[in-house]
């Protein structure tokens, strides 16, 4: 199969382009087309940074995808899917098994949180809003629907599985992007960005993240409260420990000088920050796997408008009780109290080994992995 189709339900963004090693996998020879259906799936999205690419072909109804696979050679076609297997794009998936495409999952952000769910956790989870609940019933309402009819129509399973996460699902192992990452950049000496001792904040564009509104459509904070507390927060820290606090901003977000009082707001460098950073402050962000690598210290914290979300404190809740921090809200909790501290070295481990890479594969390049099973389809 010389052709690759990646059909994604987000526009093509610099992130994305890099994911998906396309330019890597042109260079090996294939075809790569990107179809892009976020106005089919998510009418209205927008997410800044989108790229122009002569190889995109944007979709926006279920007719518009059809006639493109129609001019599709598909026995000479692998398809890389990206879109939620759930109720609302059922007719989707219904068309990719009727027309017999080779259909892949890529999980390329797979693991932000290990496979262990302690008692602390749970009880937790047990104080979350009501809402949190009511939104699980419709996924699970939606997920028996979807079951149903998957069986009914004989949509078909994807053909292969490709993740970082080592589970018996994965059929073919890769490197989650962060790890390679981690590994170009560890032979690096590069200068820090900021000559004084500094705390890097990873941001989750809370609370216009696209994902907010367009996949969970759920209720979220106010984002004058949002960030008033956040800057009160970080004036208070920075005169408490001499410190400064830098924030690294999320991939899809677009923020002006002042957002954040007057710290500096970087984006695309959250690598490099992280690593030469004193410590790291986070929500929830999946960022975390480069503090993790780089064993820096970590302070989970959260505000009363955040907490409005019911998703996002599960998942924080989650997370941080994966890596066994606590969770300290900047709007209660003393100030005194919140310091970022280091991953317990078996905890660092398992998490690595158990979600970013593997033994066998960890001095490898993904887009080596990938090209190479693609030749052999």
């Amino acid at each position: 199969m010389k052709n690759i189709v990646i059909i994604d339900h987000e526009p093509l963004t610099v992130r994305k382009k890099e994911a998906w090693h396309i330019e890597k996998l042109q260079q090996a020879g294939f075809n790569v087309y990107f179809w892009d259906v976020s106005q089919y799936i998510h009418p209205g999205m927008t997410i800044v940074d989108t790229l122009d690419e002569p190889y995109v072909v944007c979709l926006d109804t279920y007719q518009t995808v059809e006639s493109q696979l129609a001019l599709t050679n598909i026995p000479q076609t692998i398809f890389i899917v990206e879109v939620p297997e759930n109720w609302n794009t059922r007719l989707l998936f219904r068309l990719l098994s009727a027309s017999n495409c080779y259909t892949i999952r890529i999980e390329l952000y797979a693991s932000i949180y290990m496979d262990n769910s302690s008692i602390r956790s749970w009880r937790k989870l047990m104080t979350a809003p009501w809402v949190l609940y009511k939104m699980k019933l419709r996924e699970l309402w939606s997920g028996f629907r979807y079951r149903i009819y998957k069986q009914k129509h004989g949509i078909k399973a994807y053909n292969l599985q490709i993740s970082s996460h080592n589970t018996p699902a994965t059929d073919v192992l890769i490197n989650h992007p962060d790890w390679e990452n981690y590994k170009s950049d560890i032979t690096i000496h590069s200068e820090p960005l900021f000559s004084e001792p500094y705390i890097v904040f990873l941001d989750e564009y809370y609370p216009l993240h696209p994902d907010l509104h367009f996949f969970t459509k759920e209720r979220v904070g106010d984002v004058q409260r949002y960030r008033q507390s956040i800057i009160a927060f970080f004036d208070n820290y920075e005169k408490l420990h001499a410190v400064k606090i830098v924030i690294a901003a999320h991939p899809k977000a677009d923020y002006q000088p002042g957002d954040f009082g007057n710290r500096p707001i970087i984006k695309y460098q959250t690598n490099a920050l992280i690593r030469h950073a004193n410590g790291v402050f986070l929500h929830c962000s999946a960022a975390v796997a480069y503090a993790i690598m780089l064993d820096r210290p970590i302070a989970f914290f959260t505000n009363n408008e955040y907490n409005r979300t019911a998703t996002r404190v599960y998942f924080q809740t989650k997370m941080a009780d994966n890596f066994q921090y606590p969770v300290w809200n900047i709007d209660q909790d003393p100030l005194e109290k919140i310091k970022p501290m280091k991953t317990i070295p078996t905890v660092r481990e398992q998490y690595i080994y158990g979600n970013l890479t593997s033994p066998d594969i960890e001095n490898r390049r993904t887009a080596d992995i990938l090209i190479e099973t693609f030749k052999t389809l």
